[in-house]
This record gives structure tokens, C-alpha cells and sequence, in this order.
């Protein structure tokens, strides 16, 4: 795929920019391919929130984020039916799509922001895409709740398993951004991440995409002018840049 995309894109003179897929479950092969879609000139690499069953905290996945973040290759988190183990517990299509999927990317997130992945990283760029922005608040501060349990009865003892820094202060000052859909409520998300890491995305062609999205949320009346050229166009700049 890798290929036949970057093959696809290179015939639109530039107009067209692609992600890499890269699974994590091998990590010696998703380093290799790592550095062959950077030659190629991916504009990030795209994984799932976990690796098979495994969550990204782990220090296995050190070399991937360090490579990542010598060559500048931004990590665009996706969600998706990554562990045959959490997927296998929903038994319906209704509960799989609706929770089983993004809940990965929750999870992600949690791992990444939560427990210092962003930290020791702090130059690599993470998106985390099509599951909304809305959950952002509420999960962000049942992780600072836990942080501060962590720094006080657990007195920072590394087996809790928290980063040094409070998730939200790592979402205000790093380098974390979401994307959002065009009906959602932004108040408490711009709050909490701000105006420069927000991007938009329609989610086309699957079925439940936004068509039109980007001309609909142009047309908001509840945002400046100021943050929606930011949020359909300077910040997915900035997060891409190579």
C-alpha cells in the first residue's frame, strides 16, 4: 500500500501528501519501513492506538518514537480494530464500530500523553484522528485526577506508571494535536489544547463521513474567523511540515 500511494501522489505535482501505514507489532520490520516511507517522503507515519494487544507505553516501541523524531516524520494515531483480543469481547457490529474502535485511540492517547511517551519524545509530533475531539476534556482530566494520586499517596513510584509532567500541561505546551469533526462543541477542547493544534477531518468516503465538512464548518458562526483558517488550514500545515 505504502507504495502504491506514494506512487498515486506522486503524479498530482505535489497537490497530493500521503501517510504511511506502519504496524507496530514487529518492530524491527516497522523501523525498517519506517525509514524507507521517510526516503519516499511520507507526510507521517500513521499506526493504531495499540499494537496487536499490546499498549503503547511500552519501552519496546522507544526506537520507533526516537527514529520518528530524529527524521521528523510526525505520528498520526488512527483508530481501528487493532487487538484481537479487546475486538473479539463485542460480539455485534453496532457496539464494535461505536466503542471497540476508538476506545484504541483513547487508549493510545493515554499511553502517549499519559504516561511519558510525549515526554521523552518531545520534538515528535502526535495527531490522534477520527474519533472526535469531544472525549478530550472528560479523559484528560480523569488522567490528571490519577496524576495527582500518583504524585501524592503513590509518591511518584515508577511503577504507577505516570509521566513527570501533567497531561494537561503536556497537551498545552507539546506537540499533541486532534482532530476534530465540523458539528462538534470546541469550547472546552480550545480551552485545553488551544487554537494551534486543532486540524478538521471529513472521514471520506466511509459511511458515516461528513461530506461537505470542510464548507460547513467554514460557515460556523460560533468561531472566528482567526481559529477556523487554523483549524481547516495553518495547523495541519504545521503539523505536516517536513
Amino acid at each position: 500500500y505504502n507504495t502504491w500511494v506514494h506512487e498515486m501522489c506522486e503524479q498530482s505535482s505535489g497537490r497530493l501528501k500521503w501517510n504511511a501505514m506502519v504496524r507496530l507489532t514487529h518492530i524491527e520490520k516497522a523501523l525498517e519501513e519506517l525509514k524507507r516511507v521517510e526516503a519516499l517522503g511520507a507526510a507521517a507515519v500513521e499506526i493504531h492506538g495499540m499494537a496487536g494487544d499490546k499498549l503503547l507505553d511500552s519501552r519496546e516501541f522507544d526506537p520507533f518514537w526516537s527514529e520518528a523524531e530524529r527524521v521528523s516524520v510526525p505520528i498520526y494515531v488512527h483508530i481501528g480494530f487493532e487487538s484481537p483480543t479487546f475486538t473479539g469481547l463485542f460480539q455485534n457490529l453496532f457496539m464494535s464500530i461505536a466503542f471497540s474502535n476508538r476506545a484504541s485511540l483513547l487508549m493510545g492517547f493515554l499511553a502517549i500523553v499519559g504516561t511519558g511517551v510525549a515526554e521523552r519524545f518531545p520534538r515528535l509530533r502526535f495527531a490522534f484522528a477520527e474519533a472526535g475531539i469531544e472525549w478530550l476534556p472528560w479523559l484528560t482530566h480523569v488522567m490528571d485526577s490519577y496524576w495527582r494520586m500518583g504524585q501524592g499517596i503513590f509518591n511518584n513510584d515508577p511503577a504507577f506508571g505516570h509521566s513527570k509532567t501533567k497531561p494537561s500541561e503536556i497537551l498545552r505546551d507539546g506537540n499533541i494535536y486532534v482532530i476534530c469533526e465540523e458539528d462538534e462543541d470546541l469550547r472546552e477542547p480550545l480551552k485545553l489544547i488551544g487554537e494551534d493544534r486543532i486540524m478538521l477531518g471529513s472521514d471520506m468516503p466511509h459511511s458515516e463521513s461528513h461530506p461537505n465538512s470542510l464548507q460547513k464548518f467554514q460557515e460556523r458562526s460560533d468561531l472566528s474567523a482567526a481559529i477556523k483558517a487554523k483549524i481547516l488550514n495553518d495547523n495541519a500545515r504545521q503539523f505536516f511540515s517536513r
